[in-house]
C-alpha cells in the first residue's frame, strides 16, 4: 500500500513540471561561457556539445593522459551541495597536477539554466557537463548503487577517480570533505 501511495505522489509530482524549458540548442545558450576541454584547471570550463556526449567513454576520452576526479551530482542534492564548500581545499591539492575535476550534473534536462547558474554563482572550478538521458542511462547501468523495484538507481553524490590511460579506477571514490583521505587516493593514481 505504501509503494502504492508513493507512486501516485511521485506521478502527482512529475506532472506538475508541464512547462519544461527547451534545453539550450547549442552551449553558447548555456549561461557559463564555453572553452576548450584543454583549458587548464582554475577555470570554469563547460564542456562543448555537451548534449552530444552519450556515454561515460565519450566524456572521458578527450581527458586522456590526465587523471580526472568525477563527481556525479545535481543542483537539488543536499549532501552534494554540501561537499562544495571543500572545493576551495581539493582546488589547492589538484593545483599544478596532472588531475582535472569533472563536475557531472544529472539534473533534469529542462533544469540546464539553474544548473549554469548554479555553477556560476559558486565559482565551481573546473569541467562541467549537464547529462543528457543517454548518459545518465549510461551511468546508472556502470555505476548504481543499487537496484529499486527493477530499476538501476544512482546515489549521489557520487565520486569516481579515472586514470590517465581513461580506466575507471575507484568508482566510489573520498569526498572533497574526507580531504587527505581523498588527496592520498588521487595521488596514488597519478
Amino acid at each position: 500500500m505504501r509503494s502504492l501511495v508513493f507512486l501516485m505522489l511521485l506521478l502527482m509530482a512529475a506532472s506538475c513540471h508541464t512547462t519544461k524549458q527547451k534545453a539550450p540548442e547549442s552551449v553558447e545558450d548555456v549561461t557559463v561561457e564555453p572553452t576548450p576541454v584543454e583549458t587548464p584547471s582554475g577555470d570554469v570550463v563547460v564542456i562543448e556539445n555537451y548534449d552530444k556526449i552519450n556515454t561515460f567513454d565519450e566524456l572521458i576520452k578527450p581527458f586522456e593522459g590526465k587523471v580526472v576526479y568525477v563527481d556525479l551530482w545535481a543542483t537539488w542534492c543536499g549532501p552534494c551541495r554540501r561537499e562544495f564548500q571543500y572545493k576551495d581545499g581539493l582546488n589547492k591539492f589538484v593545483k599544478d597536477k596532472d588531475i582535472e575535476l569533472l563536475y557531472l550534473s544529472v539534473d533534469h534536462a529542462y533544469e540546464w539554466e539553474k544548473w549554469g547558474n548554479f555553477i556560476k554563482d559558486n565559482q565551481m572550478t573546473g569541467h562541467h557537463i549537464h547529462a543528457n538521458e543517454q548518459l545518465v542511462a549510461d551511468l546508472k547501468e556502470r555505476f548504481h548503487s543499487r537496484v529499486s523495484n527493477g530499476m538501476k538507481v544512482l546515489s549521489l553524490p557520487t565520486y569516481i577517480i579515472v586514470d590517465r590511460q581513461g580506466k575507471v579506477v575507484n568508482k566510489s571514490a573520498f569526498r572533497p570533505s574526507h580531504k587527505q583521505l581523498l588527496y592520498d587516493q588521487l595521488s596514488r593514481t597519478l
